[in-house]
């Protein structure tokens, strides 16, 4: 960045567009999750992120890929907060996974919501969103069948002629199911409890006893 004349350095048109995308971003989500997907237009996005709604069309072109934007971000914000795992291996590592995958439905909410009603959306009304949701599903898996495969080779495991995709997919239903359930119903839905319970059904499916 350049000095300005009085001393202080100017942000790069490039800082300013990053901050514009992230803005609309943030606020196609927080729209997302309190009003679903038909009232979250593209007017509607530009008035919560204080932008104008030109803006939104200029940064995205049309609502399905600011949509697909929505998609990435919330991937990436949940990747960092379900990858940042200290060191541990076998069970433990799926362990802490569940519990910080359920924890998300309480500290982020709105993403959750938002990435929920965006699948929904693109079984539904809007196909052309599959594809970011494929994708996004599909990172889920890889990190949970990426773990299994390390623990049947540390010989913790045994998934009883079954495959670590297979697993991942598995626990991918199991914590989704979960979630949707408190999202809906949170005041009946003990998410505490039910990731216990999810822990001990992992362990009754794929873990060696002793292990």
């Amino acid at each position: 960045m350049s000095p300005s004349p009085n001393g202080v350095a100017r942000r790069s048109q490039a800082d300013r567009t990053a901050e514009s995308r992230e803005k609309l971003v943030s606020a196609a989500i927080e729209l997302l999750g309190t009003r679903g997907y038909a009232k979250t237009t593209m007017s509607e996005i530009g008035r919560v992120a204080q932008l104008s709604r030109g803006l939104v069309s200029h940064h995205f072109g049309t609502k399905d890929q600011c949509m697909v934007e929505v998609v990435r971000s919330i991937q990436e914000r949940l990747r960092g907060a379900l990858t940042a795992i200290p060191d541990l291996h076998g069970i433990e590592v799926l362990d802490y996974f569940v519990d910080q995958y359920l924890s998300g439905g309480r500290d982020y909410t709105n993403l959750s919501r938002a990435m929920y009603v965006i699948i929904v959306e693109s079984t539904t009304s809007t196909p052309e969103l599959r594809e970011a949701v494929a994708a996004n599903n599909a990172l889920f898996r890889s990190l949970v069948a990426g773990w299994v495969r390390e623990g049947v080779e540390a010989g913790d495991f045994d998934l009883r002629g079954y495959t670590a995709e297979d697993a991942g997919r598995m626990v991918e239903a199991l914590l989704r199911g979960v979630l949707v359930q408190h999202l809906a119903d949170p005041d009946t839905m003990d998410l505490e409890r039910s990731g216990e319970l999810a822990k001990r059904l992992i362990r009754e499916m794929f873990v060696l006893p002793g292990a």
